[in-house]
């Protein structure tokens, strides 16, 4: 976790989604969550919103379950003080169960804040994002 936190804090937040990518791909848990602000938010793949560190910390224990891995492909990061947009494109592959893993192409959206020197993550849609056409 403190590894994550200082990564974070000596690189930026163009760091932050391979800092993340790596919890998850090495199953730590503890700095996957420490990624996230208290109140932050993860966008499931089926655009469940689950808010607050206690509520994501299951969802990505799922994760880590079922052996995900995330490569992060391309990211673009639009920083404007304490806080920054991110666009990217990642692969993600996990087992469901028997057979050859799932593996997608996203364009994940994240917003990020920096809290007490460290970028952390705001919001987390790591299976993409698009508003409801009006």
């Amino acid at each position: 976790m403190e590894a994550a936190a200082e990564v974070a804090r000596a690189l930026g937040p163009e760091c932050v989604s391979s800092t993340f990518a790596a919890a998850v791909n090495d199953g730590d848990l503890e700095a996957a969550t420490a990624l996230f602000v208290r109140d932050g938010c993860l966008v499931t793949p089926d655009a469940t919103a689950i808010v607050s560190r206690e509520e994501i910390r299951p969802i990505l224990r799922q994760m880590m379950d079922r052996q995900t891995r995330i490569e992060v492909l391309a990211n673009s990061v639009l920083r404007g003080g304490e806080v920054a947009i991110a666009i990217e494109s990642w692969r993600i592959s996990s087992r469901g169960g028997e057979g050859p893993p799932l593996v997608r192409a996203t364009r994940p959206a994240l917003a990020l804040r920096r809290l007490e020197g460290v970028w952390k993550v705001s919001v987390a849609a790591p299976w993409g994002w698009a508003p409801i056409d009006p």
